[in-house]
């Protein structure tokens, strides 16, 4: 037998429970008694009353059925009869139940409570495998006159509230010989059941893409605007549609921590439910998206659907479904979505477009000053961690925790250093841009870069624009400007001048990765699609601390054409997205080129900085000679750096390659020292290899 009482339940929390399903049972009981001759007689005689018991119990209703007031189960004296509503009253309500409804959701509902109701279904429908009522039992025991009958038989339909909140599940037994739909059996659904006894319970398909949010009630994560906006859904419902409310935002903006703090401040339950975690079965996805209706009902709850926008997209087969469950749910429903996201239409849907804001650096700067506590923080540089990494109310407390996991590794009763706040943000920032882009950890200085000192002073002014930029923009330029207030930069010159390694100093110098985009997969031919991995891109690095490095730009933004089909027009599409994303961009973009010509025009008056990296002349190559040796090689003495770098003229990568060649060739010849033999021998090859005579 089943306690029906959960650990944080009272009895008085399933009184309308307890005596709505005395009311069935003694239903039940009359109908058995009426045709107990026709019974075997040692069907459950424990369990049935006699015709005296059914007359007593009817007029004095003890508030819970028979076999419930056993002092196996509880002693009667423990109920508390009272009106006070339980969550059988509050379940009619949200659904709008009907009488008969209500009948047929607890006759269902019995075999939940207690296994004899299986013997007892079974003998009065005379099959060992119809142990659930049946419809045609129902029509019986609840009274339906032949004149009520269809009426009643469409509470069983599969349009009817039961079936299509999948509060009842009906289904056919092991098929007798001329059964037909009336002897098909029902059982009220196994999470009503949990709803009803205090239980909390997700279906296995629902579990694999939702789940339930603890209550946090921290009104500091949840912005105004949210607020307001779940404020305004509530009020401007009609005709019992709630506007649904689309929050945009980028990952990790700290949009569902908001949804939930506002709940949890009402005391509202929050499912978040994945779109991308959907079955790929349309009927099995469409079943998932119910039940998930269904349990925010159940519950006063909130829906949270994270990837909204995949409606217009991956899931679109989906949404004329969705938009007929959303019609008839009654619940109040928030979209996650990106900041350039397709929308949604659902006809005659109202929707509320919010968009999460993003902390100012003086808001960050004060949560951050409030959040380090004197004593078991080092003193910090908070304004360069504030200028360089993302965060919000939501996040800074893991950050904080992975910090202190990181000063107990490294000395546990010491204070939290820089470099472990350094550490624990910069971790916390790095998005997942899967095959679209590639994070480097820098590994080379600014001292290894060997570059003109116009360049390098141009890649300081560089690093000062991306460090101030917060900072200046904070002191009334970003009102004054209004768009365009990004920093971009253009490196461009022929291939092997250092580029590359460039942005991977700068990038080391800021203390980040470099994120440097895979064009080969970003570029797509199928219409539209490189928009959107341009869009996904762009919305996970405004939350990831890196530099974004697009190599070889001019494959994907080269200059817009006459259009004469389709695909020019979709072209010019990418490229003109590119612009507006570049500046409104937070971090610092670098896109680089071998030829800056074959660059949109369009782009040179909106990037900061435009490099040209030269090749190099006599004293640079040399200087790239003379760096490029490890400590562990050793040149024979006799090697004329200086006339090596004058006699050709080489890039830096070019000189790169020679020198490990050089290095092959000697080891090859177990010779002490790489002689200037292996060197000109080695130049050879990579002239040849580059197409260039060597003299």
């Amino acid at each position: 037998m089943i306690n029906l009482i959960s650990p944080s339940g009272s009895v008085d929390d399933h009184h309308d429970l307890f005596s709505a399903i005395e009311q069935i049972d003694l239903r039940l009981q009359q109908y058995t008694q009426q045709r107990r001759p026709a019974l075997k007689q040692h069907v459950l005689e424990e369990f049935l009353l006699d015709e005296e018991d059914i007359l007593h119990h009817t007029a004095q209703p003890k508030g819970m059925p028979h076999w419930m007031q056993t002092s196996s189960f509880m002693p009667v004296s423990e109920l508390s009869i009272n009106s006070s509503q339980g969550r059988l009253s509050t379940l009619i309500e949200r659904f709008k139940l009907t009488d008969s409804e209500v009948n047929i959701l607890l006759l269902g509902l019995l075999t939940h409570l207690d296994s004899r109701y299986h013997a007892l279904f079974a003998a009065l429908q005379h099959f060992e495998d119809r142990n659930n009522p049946s419809i045609e039992l129902a029509l019986h025991l609840f009274g339906a006159a032949a004149d009520e009958l269809l009426t009643r038989q469409g509470d069983f339909l599969p349009d009817s509230t039961l079936l299509r909140h999948e509060l009842i599940k009906v289904y056919k037994s092991n098929k007798q010989k001329g059964e037909g739909w009336a002897q098909s059996l029902f059982q009220t659904t196994t999470e009503v059941f949990h709803y009803l006894v205090g239980h909390a319970s997700l279906t296995p398909l629902l579990a694999d893409c939702a789940k339930w949010h603890p209550m946090n009630s921290n009104q500091g994560l949840c912005p105004s605007n949210v607020r307001d906006g779940l404020q305004a859904q509530l009020y401007n419902q009609q005709d019992n549609l709630l506007p649904i409310v689309l929050l945009k935002g980028a990952q990790g903006s700290g949009r569902l921590e908001a949804v939930n703090a506002a709940a949890s401040a009402q005391n509202i339950m929050l499912l978040e439910l994945d779109v991308t975690k959907l079955p790929e079965s349309r009927h099995d996805a469409k079943t998932t998206l119910n039940q998930a209706l269904r349990e925010v009902r159940m519950r006063g709850a909130i829906l949270v659907v994270r990837g909204w926008d995949e409606f217009a997209d991956s899931r679109k087969t989906l949404l004329s479904d969705w938009a007929d469950m959303v019609h008839q749910s009654h619940v109040r429903i928030v979209g996650l979505c990106e900041q350039d996201c397709a929308r949604v239409v659902i006809p005659h849907m109202p929707q509320i477009a919010l968009t999460m804001p993003i902390l100012s650096y003086l808001e960050k700067q004060l949560l951050l000053q409030q959040s380090l506590t004197a004593g078991e923080y080092a003193p910090t540089d908070i304004s360069h961690v504030c200028r360089r990494f993302s965060f919000n109310h939501a996040s800074l407390p893991h950050i904080l925790q992975e910090a202190r996991c990181y000063r107990s590794l490294r000395e546990p009763n010491s204070m939290v250093s820089s470099e472990d706040l350094n550490q624990a943000f910069r971790l916390h920032s790095q998005k997942n841009f899967g095959k679209l882009a590639q994070r480097i950890e820098p590994m080379r200085s600014f001292e290894e870069l060997i570059v003109a000192d116009e360049l390098k002073e141009q890649l300081q002014e560089l690093l000062a624009a991306t460090s101030q930029r917060d900072k200046v923009l904070e002191s009334g330029f970003a009102k004054k400007v209004g768009y365009g207030t990004g920093v971009s930069a253009l490196f461009h010159g022929d291939s092997g001048l250092g580029k590359t390694m460039a942005a991977e100093v700068v990038a080391g110098l800021l203390g980040v990765d470099l994120i440097k985009v895979d064009l080969a997969n970003v570029v797509d031919k199928y219409i539209g699609e490189t928009a959107k991995h341009l869009a996904r891109i762009f919305d996970l690095a405004e939350a990831d601390a890196g530099v974004l490095f697009f190599d070889e730009a001019d494959a994907l933004f080269g200059k817009r054409s006459e259009v004469s089909d389709s695909k020019d027009r979709n072209a010019n599409i990418d490229v003109a997205y590119l612009l507006q994303r570049l500046e409104r961009y937070p971090g610092l973009v670098i896109l680089a080129t071998n030829n800056r010509n074959h660059l949109d025009e369009a782009f040179s008056r909106r990037f900061t900085f435009i490099t040209r990296f030269n090749a190099p002349d006599t004293n640079t190559r040399e200087a790239l000679w003379q760096s490029v040796w490890p400590e562990g090689c050793q040149l024979d003495p006799k090697i004329d750096l200086h006339a090596i770098a004058a006699r050709t003229r080489l890039t830096g990568a070019n000189i790169r390659n020679i020198a490990l060649l050089a290095a092959y060739f000697a080891a090859d010849a177990d010779t002490p020292y790489i002689c200037e033999h292996h060197i000109h021998r080695a130049t050879q090859r990579e002239l040849s290899k580059i197409g260039r005579i060597a003299l």
